[in-house]
């Protein structure tokens, strides 16, 4: 005769899912509640309002969730917003790019703007910072041209400090003038290239890069003869600051500075 069976084991499988994007509304409704029975005497009607939480943006049906999906596809995944348009509509959904750059902007300006002051500020206090230029090109800019040169500055705490801090700052020209006015008061180290814009910060000590400093030695090595390179200056030079960076690498260190 045969008994009631027992578990003796088991055998979990796990499997990777994916759950495609996808969009939903949400509705929320808010009630309003008064006395019917001041409201019949004719005497002052009180009237209650259900507690609701301010809009992401007034007048929008824009969601935190979905503007934060907005951002994430464009700026860490690189994704137009061309580009996520059609993938919206692709999900039925007909959300344009310009609505979703006025989300963009709104929230930049809105939220955001308050966390990067309070980030350009503790940036300040860091005991070694780096900072770097880059050329970019900007359309449909009011009086300029769409091939003038544009510099996004980027500056950034070391990777010791306790808070690691990046920063980006967009501005139309090159002067030395941008990074003075944005590390007003720094007194830190500033590690940077050869750009002598940088020098005209008052207070900040400046300290450079190993990384661009081997370019003149490769150059100089690039343009000589084999024969003509052993015992040279140039490869002595070269060997020294192989050697640093490659041991700097192995501790973890940042003699080459940040790439940016």
């Amino acid at each position: 005769m045969c008994s009631e069976m027992e578990k003796i084991g088991k055998e979990v499988r796990r499997t990777l899912v994916l759950v495609p994007k996808h969009y939903m509304v949400r509705e929320e409704r808010f009630y309003k509640y008064a006395c019917k029975v001041c409201d019949d005497k004719g005497t002052e009607t009180p009237v209650v309002e259900a507690e609701r939480t301010p809009a992401l943006i007034p007048g929008s049906y824009a969601s935190a969730e979905a503007v934060a999906s907005i951002i994430y596809d464009k700026f860490v995944m690189y994704s137009p917003l061309y580009r996520q348009e059609q993938d919206w509509l692709r999900m039925g959904l007909k959300l344009s790019r310009q609505t979703m750059s006025y989300w963009v902007i709104y929230c930049a300006e809105k939220y955001f703007r308050t966390i990067y002051e309070e980030l350009r500020i503790r940036l300040q206090d860091a005991q070694i910072l780096h900072a770097d230029e880059t050329p970019v090109q900007v359309l449909h800019e009011p009086d300029r041209r769409a091939k003038a040169k544009s510099y996004m500055w980027l500056y950034m705490t070391g990777r010791y400090e306790k808070e690691q801090i990046v920063l980006y700052s967009y501005n139309e020209n090159l002067s030395g003038a941008v990074p003075k006015a944005f590390l007003a008061g720094y007194s830190g180290y500033l590690q940077t290239d050869g750009y002598s814009g940088y020098n005209i910060l008052d207070k900040a000590k400046r300290i450079g890069c190993l990384a661009h400093a081997r370019r003149y030695f490769t150059d100089a090595l690039n343009g000589m003869k084999e024969h003509e390179k052993k015992g040279s200056v140039a490869q002595e030079g070269f060997t020294r600051i192989e050697r640093i960076l490659l041991e700097d690498k192995k501790t973890g260190g940042s003699a080459t500075g940040r790439k940016t």
